[in-house]
């Protein structure tokens, strides 16, 4: 009987080190980042509290492992966008490629953000040239990533269907190749 109870309080106190390990392990993130979660930091940007949500991103980003920061990256990439600061976005989502080459939403971010920038008014032809060729080099390789990641994960930030996302870089190549073709003339 005695052996039976050494043998149960030992396989509680088991249980009880691999439940503590493993909230340790899986609450790291949270307690670096002031107990945020990056769906609670990306709910700040959706409050329009831009600044918070990207120094709690960032807080989360530097408490966990870089191949595991895909998505935080993603989404400060997202809040940059969204607050208008083109520069860190591109910055974010480079880095989310960096860290997995086939990340449709990045590719197509950039290629939005790219397309934007030459479409400015003041830059030289050739300036614009050139951003209209990165636009066009994001998004053909949206359409490549997309077609290797997984549907739903890849196109759920952008609100629309897998199909429509497709169409619609198809069509922004179609108009930036047009584009760069006149010019080239």
């Amino acid at each position: 009987m005695a052996n039976n109870t050494v043998k149960t309080t030992a396989g509680s106190l088991l249980l009880v080190a691999l439940v503590l390990g493993a909230w340790i392990y899986l609450g790291a993130d949270e307690r670096k980042s002031g107990g945020m979660t990056l769906a609670e930091a990306v709910n700040l940007a959706r409050e329009g509290k831009q600044n918070e949500a990207v120094e709690a991103i960032k807080k989360i980003i530097a408490g966990m492992p870089e191949q595991e920061s895909l998505e935080a990256h993603l989404s400060l990439g997202l809040v940059y966008f969204k607050g208008n600061q083109h520069e860190n976005a591109l910055s974010e989502f480079s880095k989310s490629v960096e860290i997995k080459k086939d990340t449709p939403m990045a590719y197509y971010f950039m290629g939005l953000i790219y397309e934007s920038k030459a479409l400015e008014s003041g830059l030289s032809a050739g300036a614009s040239g050139d951003l209209k060729r990165k636009a066009l080099a994001q998004w053909e390789s949206y359409l490549e990533a997309s077609e290797k990641s997984e549907i739903s994960r890849s196109h759920r930030h952008l609100g629309i269907s897998r199909e429509e996302s497709i169409q619609r870089a198809q069509k922004h190549i179609h108009i930036l190749k047009e584009e760069l073709e006149y010019e080239n003339k």
